[in-house]
Formats: structure tokens, sequence, C-alpha cells
């Protein structure tokens, strides 16, 4: 059974070069590529996901207004994905929704294992909003 993924991230660019890493694991399907929070609420009122991958500009602050958003939408894990992190930031995001986070730099092959990783830990252990 394939892990669906919602990524969501702003450029377009990214989106498809992040579909083209999670396309390598034949055990990853991709949910959909949305670029903010309101289409990415549609999208899991719609279709769903079992995780979902929300990448943030850790300099704009607008982080945890979409965490906020997407949790009232989805009990799935959402996982940052994110530039830098700080101890401030992640207690922000957690306290918003966040499940995980991600540094934006990881390879490829970790990025795979570790939403695999993720997607059974919160399926054993359901998040609570």
């Amino acid at each position: 059974m394939s892990i669906r993924v919602l990524l969501i991230d702003e450029h377009e660019e990214a989106r498809a070069a992040l579909t083209e890493r999670l396309a390598r694991d034949d055990g990853i399907e991709i949910a959909g590529t949305v670029a903010g929070p309101a289409e990415a609420a549609a999208t899991l009122r719609q279709d769903g996901a079992d995780l979902v991958l929300l990448d943030i500009p850790a300099s704009d602050g607008s982080g945890p207004d979409a965490l906020r958003e997407l949790r009232r939408v989805t009990q799935a894990p959402i996982v940052v994905l994110i530039t830098m992190i700080t101890p401030a930031l992640w207690a922000q995001a957690k306290a918003a929704g966040a499940s995980d986070y991600l540094l934006k730099h990881i390879d490829s092959a970790r990025l795979r294992r570790e939403i695999r990783r993720m997607a059974k830990q919160y399926a054993q252990s359901p998040q609570a909003s």
C-alpha cells in the first residue's frame, strides 16, 4: 500500500522537484501538489492524504497560520519542510499543528526513508489536534 503525500510549496519548480524526488519510491504516491494551504485544504477534503509535506519559508511568519488551517481539515501528519529550524520556531510550529520537520537540504533517499518512517509512526499513534 502506498503512502499518499500531499506536497505544499508556493514555488511550482520546487513542487516539481519534490514530486520527482518522491516518485523514485514505489511506496510513495503523490496525492497532489498545491501552492498554499487553501488549495491544500480543498484537496484534503476531497481526496485526503496519509501525510502532508508543507514548505514553510522561515522568514515570513506565515507558517503557524498555514499549519492551523491545515490541522482544521486533517488528522494526517503535517511535516514541515524548512531551510533552518530553531527551538522557538519548532515550538511555534508544533503548537500550530506540525507533527515533525525535515530540513530542505535532506538528500532524496533519506527524504523518502523519513516519509515512510513518519507515515508508519503516525499511523500507529495518531496525533490528536
